[in-house]
């Protein structure tokens, strides 16, 4: 491709950060901002100076988010919920709908309610959620460094147990993108992910074995062996092949052991 004409390509953190930036000095996106502040008490200047004061705020609304959801009050409207949907007064969407409303009236929940109302709203990639965050907290600007991470992992599955990686991906990736994850995965997954390889003449391979296992039959009048020579000559085409075929099939036993009877003990 000529010079002139080859695009640059830019990291995934640069263009994130852009587009970061052109999310908060949206109008519409500010205004949430001041309603979730104002609500809050947050008052971002002082965190970003003093610490300590994000720590006491930060302290303050959990107690109040534990006082709220331990309220005899809360915990009626809770059970009014449940018993209006065992009822079928309410279906579940309304349901789900009346609970988020109720779970939202604890600051801490509000606080991440509102980050996911954003994301949903303006159309963004999960991952933005921590920066908007921390500029909704510090008035700090930042952005994902990556449009991808692994996950989500299931809480009640032990990580040991996993078999595969799951990945979830935010945005398109260029191909720099492509080779980090494959890295990332391959490093995460090393001890389980497998790694199968073509298997040299596998339909010949396994129809010789099954032959040599029945190679041997009876019935009322007579009763017969096939001979290692004559399982060579037919599957191998040269009689002189018999060691290859006891060689095959030990090699597809322990090919099958490797491979597949490894959590056997699972089952």
């Amino acid at each position: 491709m000529d010079k002139k004409n080859k695009q640059k390509t830019y990291s995934a953190h640069k263009k994130n950060l852009d587009n970061i930036k052109l999310l908060f000095s949206d109008d519409d996106f500010k205004k949430m901002l001041k309603e979730i502040r104002d609500r809050l008490e947050i008052y971002h200047g002082d965190f970003k100076e003093n610490p300590e004061s994000f720590k006491d705020w930060y302290e303050k609304i959990i107690k109040e988010s534990d006082k709220i959801s331990s309220s005899k009050e809360f915990r009626l409207k809770e059970r009014e919920i449940i018993e209006n949907l065992k009822s079928k007064e309410i279906n579940k969407k309304e349901a789900r709908k009346q609970t988020h409303i109720l779970y939202e009236e604890m600051p801490i929940n509000y606080l991440y309610f509102r980050v996911d109302f954003i994301i949903k709203k303006f159309n963004l990639p999960e991952n933005y959620g921590k920066h908007i965050r921390d500029y909704l907290l510090l008035g700090k600007i930042d952005a994902p460094f990556k449009n991808y991470s692994l996950g989500p992992f299931s809480k009640k599955i032990p990580l040991s147990q996993y078999n595969h990686v799951p990945v979830t991906v935010y945005a398109k990736l260029i191909d720099k993108d492509l080779k980090e994850m494959k890295k990332s995965v391959n490093s995460f997954g090393e001890k389980f992910l497998q790694n199968y390889e073509p298997l040299k003449d596998i339909d010949r391979n396994t129809k010789l074995e099954e032959s040599y296992k029945t190679r041997e039959y009876s019935d009322e009048s007579d009763s017969y062996k096939i001979s290692l020579r004559e399982l060579a000559e037919e599957h191998l085409r040269s009689s002189k092949k018999e060691k290859d075929v006891y060689e095959t099939v030990r090699k597809l036993r322990i090919l099958r052991n490797k491979r597949f009877k490894k959590n056997s003990e699972k089952s």
